[in-house]
């Protein structure tokens, strides 16, 4: 939410100002420190940061000269530091659900300080050049920023999406029979089939009960009819 005449103190149950202290802007990030889903509340005067805490109350930050903003983004999270002489006095996440709020916020933070202070994201040394994010962060629908973060990959994930292709369009071929369904002289009825990666399979199912006696026939028949037709 950016700066508004609509934020009144009342609105925020806990909230305490200082006499003439104004409510500039308010947002709401919706990941913990925890890393866990959690809806948060921020809000910015023009003497101070308000952040709620877990009993209602609302921890004070006060809008130091020195206090100046970091804003890391990666993998679709986005985390503002707010560091005092190089020390994190408050650090915020939030995912790109809440992306245009947020920078609505950085904006009016900005504003309070009279110049830019959200520096770009500092680089990450774990990450490879192949992962690194872009220098200026797209701003917008999240659509259009997974879009702008996924434009210098385009070669990979296209050929990763014809791999999935091609495995999903062998897995579509149906498999063949080896040996066709029979009723067997132990009273199961069975076959044999072959997948398209070359694995066979069996298959049966119980039709009847065959006693041992009539089992032991029914055997030295079937082999008796397989040595004849050799």
């Amino acid at each position: 939410m950016s700066a508004s005449a609509s934020l009144l103190p009342a609105q925020f149950p806990g909230l305490a100002l200082l006499p003439n202290e104004r409510l500039l802007s308010s947002f709401r990030p919706d990941i913990d420190d925890s890393l866990r889903f959690s809806a948060g509340l921020v809000l910015l005067s023009d003497a101070h940061l308000h952040v709620r805490q877990a009993d209602g109350s609302f921890r004070r930050i006060p809008l130091s000269s020195s206090l100046e903003l970091v804003r890391h983004e990666h993998a679709g999270l986005t985390e503002l530091s707010f560091l005092e002489h190089g020390q994190r006095v408050l650090c915020i996440r939030y995912t790109l659900a809440e992306a245009a709020a947020g920078h609505a916020f950085v904006v009016a933070f900005e504003e309070t300080r009279g110049r830019p202070s959200a520096r770009p994201a500092l680089p990450e040394l774990e990450l490879d050049d192949d992962f690194a994010l872009p220098e200026s962060a797209p701003v917008g629908h999240p659509l259009w920023r997974l879009l702008g973060f996924a434009r210098p990959r385009f070669g990979k994930i296209a050929i990763g999406l014809g791999l999935t292709l091609a495995t999903t369009a062998v897995g579509l071929i149906p498999p063949y029979l080896t040996m066709p369904l029979m009723d067997m002289f132990w009273g199961d009825r069975y076959g044999k089939l072959k997948d398209p990666f070359g694995h066979e399979w069996s298959a049966a199912t119980h039709i009847e009960d065959v006693s041992p006696r009539e089992m032991t026939k029914r055997g030295q028949e079937a082999f008796a009819q397989m040595g004849g037709g050799q």
